[in-house]
């Protein structure tokens, strides 16, 4: 005799046929009385076009897929099964299972987690439906980097592993991590499946490689530093967290245009530098809370419009890049104190009798500049560089 078990979400009782292939169903309410379940599998069973649920592949919008990672912690059961499909499904077909691992066709179905290994050999994870399971996040985050960070998938509480931080405000969630270790760790990091909680990722100083996708970040993550790694690719800036205050991707390979006009309103910092990102860039649609902004050392070119810039911007680089033609330097924001506008293929007069008081520095070496031009500044606050003059107030370049 064989017994059929059918799980199915009360909300949707009356659509028995969209039910069987909708992707979205939730864990929590899986479960029917054996009452309602027999009347389902009358309904079904009574159907000539019923179909089986095990053969349906929702693998793709049912489970978070973590290859190479192998996970440990208390197992509800076991079965042989031929594709993660199957593996997944048999997860899900459970009423407590949140994760489950394949490994040598052996599935394994666990309700909770005490540890992972990484870079295991035909080994895969499941996260199955929607899981805020912190230490299942820093095995996605985790499972292609090399060597897996100290004490990481230890059987000990994720709390304690190196680099992460836990608050007790929020019933002992990961709130931040940092891989800043005696060694440097390499390979690919999935942002997609971060802890639900975080707040502050710090990458910085690694050899991590391949491209991040920053548009599934959490919505909690104010601080993000990827700084001094191997990452390439596009950098999609539009669908940052609107918490986010700090982002600093400098000294990368990160590559093509940037789109700057949909920033989070609280981003307060943004180093962009040391790249290869191209094109022409917006500075008119800055978040207001901006104080920092570094583009140098990149190839962007164009025209660069200075007059629309947050009034509480204090630093702006954007040395060593293409930016072309004039610039007008008449309605900087009465904040600023470094600018930073050397080697680029800028020319012409300036204007520089309108600067702001507090300045500290300006430099404008390294382009073609011309003219004898005034300025409201000392001599020492303006860099000319050696084609170029500055003394008793007045920069003199060669004529125009």
């Amino acid at each position: 005799v064989t017994v059929s078990v059918l799980y199915w979400r009360r909300d949707l009782w009356s659509q028995t046929t969209p039910l069987l292939s909708d992707p979205h169903i939730a864990m929590g309410s899986r479960c029917a009385t054996l009452a309602s379940v027999a009347a389902l599998l009358a309904v079904v069973t009574s159907t000539a076009t019923a179909v089986n649920l095990r053969s349906l592949d929702h693998s793709a919008n049912l489970c978070t897929r973590i290859h190479g990672a192998e996970v440990r912690g208390t197992t509800i059961s076991t079965t042989n099964v031929p594709t993660g499909s199957e593996c997944c499904y048999f997860c899900w077909s459970m009423v407590n299972c949140t994760v489950a691992t394949l490994s040598e066709g052996i599935c394994t179905a666990l309700s909770s987690i005490s540890g992972f290994a990484t870079g295991v050999e035909g080994a895969t994870a499941f996260a199955v439906g929607v899981n805020e399971n912190d230490t299942l996040a820093l095995v996605a985050l985790s499972s292609e980097v090399v060597p897996t960070p100290p004490t990481w998938g230890t059987d000990s509480p994720v709390c304690t592993w190196n680099g992460v931080v836990c608050s007790s405000e929020h019933s002992g969630r990961v709130v931040s991590v940092s891989t800043q270790f005696p060694i440097m760790l390499s390979g690919a990091v999935d942002l997609s499946h971060l802890p639900s909680q975080l707040k502050y990722l710090d990458l910085d100083t690694n050899n991590f490689s391949g491209g991040v996708d920053l548009t599934r970040l959490p919505s909690s993550l104010t601080w993000l530093d990827l700084n001094t790694n191997n990452f390439t690719g596009h950098l999609n800036l539009t669908e940052l967290p609107s918490r986010l205050q700090y982002l600093d991707a400098n000294r990368n390979g990160f590559q093509g245009a940037l789109d700057l006009t949909r920033l989070p309103n609280q981003l307060n910092w943004l180093n962009l530098g040391g790249n290869s990102f191209n094109g022409t860039v917006t500075l008119t649609q800055l978040p207001r809370e901006i104080s920092f902004m570094d583009l140098s050392d990149n190839n962007l070119d164009g025209f660069v419009d200075l007059t629309q810039l947050p009034s509480g911007l204090a630093s702006l680089n954007l040395r060593s890049n293409r930016f072309n033609g004039t610039v007008d330097l008449t309605r900087l924001p009465s904040g600023i104190q470094f600018l930073k506008l050397n080697d680029n293929l800028l020319r012409g007069a300036l204007d520089l009798s309108q600067l702001p008081s507090g300045l500290r520095f300006l430099d404008l070496s390294g382009n073609s500049f011309c003219g004898t031009m005034a300025t409201n500044v000392e001599c020492p606050v303006v860099a000319v560089g050696s084609r170029c003059q500055c003394a008793d107030q007045t920069v003199t370049c060669p004529a125009c």
